[in-house]
């Protein structure tokens, strides 16, 4: 690994960590060189929320390099109101600000009756929409802000911005989603 590129070696490296390809983690790292990124990693939860849910709709094939599991895609579909048998991409794309809202709601502190009411299907008193996105959903979400979060941690790096000197709500990004 020594003479290949520093960009692919900690590529590699994130990508070693998180199972992700790293030509996905390089695509997130090209899209946080369009920001300033000393204003970038001081943003607040909500606004790396905004970020990412902006940048995977720019490209329909993220949702899938993301979230390589079926079950996932199924637990997103469910979310979203998109039926399960529905293989189209584009579907789940156009309803991924389902999904940002759903996250905003869960990472204020709301309640799981009101989660459940956002989530298309039958009424259920027991709130099993909203448990499952609880449950099953908010770890593989909280996976991938992890995973922002190594990425702006290295670009932070590299720009010479020391580590003590970068923001907690970036260090503990997917902690944060997780609650």
């Amino acid at each position: 690994m020594d003479n290949l590129s520093e960009n692919i070696v900690w590529t590699k490296e994130i990508s070693f960590k998180t199972g992700i390809d790293p030509s996905l983690i390089l695509e997130i790292s090209n899209a946080i060189d369009k920001e300033r990124l000393i204003e970038f990693v001081n943003l607040t939860v909500t606004e790396y929320i905004e970020w990412f849910f902006d940048w995977l709709t720019k490209d329909i094939s993220y949702i899938k390099r993301i979230y390589t599991k079926q079950s996932i895609l199924n637990q997103i579909k469910k979310a979203i109101g998109v039926k399960a048998e529905i293989e189209e991409t584009e579907k789940i794309l156009e309803k991924l600000p389902i999904l940002k809202s759903l996250l905003l709601h869960y990472i204020r502190g709301q309640s799981l009756t009101s989660i459940n009411q956002l989530i298309q299907g039958n009424d259920d008193i027991y709130l099993t929409k909203a448990r499952n996105f609880a449950i099953r959903l908010i770890p593989d979400i909280s996976f991938s802000f992890g995973l922002l979060a190594m990425i702006v941690i290295e670009k932070a790096q590299q720009q010479s911005i020391e580590k003590k000197d970068i923001p907690w709500t970036v260090k503990a990004l997917a902690s944060c989603i997780r609650v």
